[in-house]
């Protein structure tokens, strides 16, 4: 007769798997011009030996003007979009460069928030959802007026000039009052000068003229 064998199969659970979402630094200054670039690993743990993804969304600020250039290894170029891990892969990047301007605004916050993870077996956790980025603005309001003292006129037609120019760009325009404090004595060519956000940076002429009392 014929002998039987025995052995025994041990199936492994196919265990856990968790997503999470960092930002390689916390605060940057925005800059004038330029770019800075920013990266957010994003990283399973667990049973790593399946594929697996995750969704993502940027936001916080406004792509192509305070962002651009979406990249990196998790294959990211929207704001939007799906993170796929393969067997064995633990870590993803997604990268951008935050852009310099002149504007006088707000702090911006760029925000990567990871949801819906999916995966075989066992759906996957996330153990961080949101990685932050500060973009802190470094432009204050103001005006510069040059030159300050100094300017000579006369009674005899005399004019001085002198200029005003914005320290940093205007989200809209903007209005500077402009008067003489004795206009026995002198006048100014304008009761009110307009700077826009597209001519901010040219100085803008102011023409004092003296004023004749017969005194």
């Amino acid at each position: 007769a014929g002998t039987t064998q025995q052995t025994t199969l041990t199936l492994a659970a196919n265990g856990t798997v968790s997503d999470a979402i960092a930002a390689d630094i916390a605060s940057i200054p925005e800059g004038k011009s330029g770019t800075t670039p920013l990266t957010f690993p994003a990283t399973r743990s667990g049973n790593t030996g399946g594929t697996s993804s995750v969704n993502y969304t940027i936001a916080g600020t406004t792509n192509v003007t305070d962002y651009n250039n979406i990249g990196g290894t998790s294959g990211a170029t929207a704001a939007t979009g799906t993170i796929n891990f393969g067997v064995g892969e633990t870590s993803k990047t997604i990268t951008l460069d935050a852009l310099g301007d002149t504007l006088v605004e707000p702090d911006e916050t760029i925000a990567v928030t990871l949801s819906s993870p999916t995966g075989p077996g066992v759906t996957p956790t996330i153990t961080t959802a949101t990685a932050t980025t500060t973009i802190t603005n470094d432009d204050k309001a103001g005006f510069t007026v040059n030159p300050l003292s100094g300017l000579t006129t006369s009674e005899v037609g005399g004019k001085a000039e002198f200029k005003v120019k914005l320290n940093a760009q205007p989200t809209a325009d903007v209005t500077i009052g402009m008067n003489s404090d004795n206009v026995a004595e002198g006048t100014v060519s304008t009761n009110s000068l307009t700077v826009t956000p597209a001519n901010y940076k040219q100085p803008q002429t102011i023409t004092v003229s003296g004023v004749d009392d017969l005194v």
